[in-house]
């Protein structure tokens, strides 16, 4: 049976700042409410070790959760809004890394992030990623070997999503 971990700032906001990585799981289930993840950047000699111990390299992530091969792993994640004037995420490589797991992400901002979701292997888990705000200088959510038939349901609905950060466009609503 798979571990479960609550991180919650319920008299005040959790803060991870300047770090390689903010929160990394393996095998459990994970919410993660009142949190902000500010300069979370790959450290170069941490990558050896994101290699050797999970076989990726995910070196840069605000959060980042791996299931087990067949588990029922979950991520629940709640920001601190859609349009707070705090962001969730800034400036960080890797907004929201998942591989293998069901994931429930809702009302983050965004800003100057490498790619804002990174969600991988996860074929017949449901995917729900809401309501959010994402600036990101490469992709914005990123789906990787998700096979659409297999998985319970994808949604990827009621985002506001711009490239870089650039403010002079209209962002895409998706």
């Amino acid at each position: 049976m798979p571990s479960i971990l609550w991180v919650s700032g319920n008299t005040g906001v959790n803060v991870f700042d300047n770090l390689s990585n903010g929160i990394i799981t393996k095998g459990t289930a994970l919410n993660v409410e009142y949190c902000q993840f500010k300069n979370i950047q790959p450290e170069p000699l941490y990558n050896q070790w994101c290699m050797a111990t999970f076989n990726n390299n995910f070196n840069g992530s605000g959060i980042y959760g791996i299931g087990m091969k067949f588990g029922g792993n979950i991520l629940t994640q709640k920001g601190l809004g859609k349009y707070s004037t705090v962001k969730t995420f800034d400036n960080v490589k890797y907004g929201i890394f998942t591989e293998r797991m069901r994931i429930s992400s809702l009302q983050n901002n965004m800003k100057n992030v490498t790619e804002g979701y990174r969600t991988t292997l996860s074929s017949g888990y449901k995917i729900d990623i809401n309501d959010n705000q994402i600036d990101a200088m490469q992709q914005r959510v990123g789906l990787y070997h998700n096979d659409p038939m297999l998985n319970k349901s994808l949604n990827v609905t009621r985002n506001v999503i711009t490239f870089g950060s650039l403010t002079s466009i209209v962002p895409a609503l998706v």
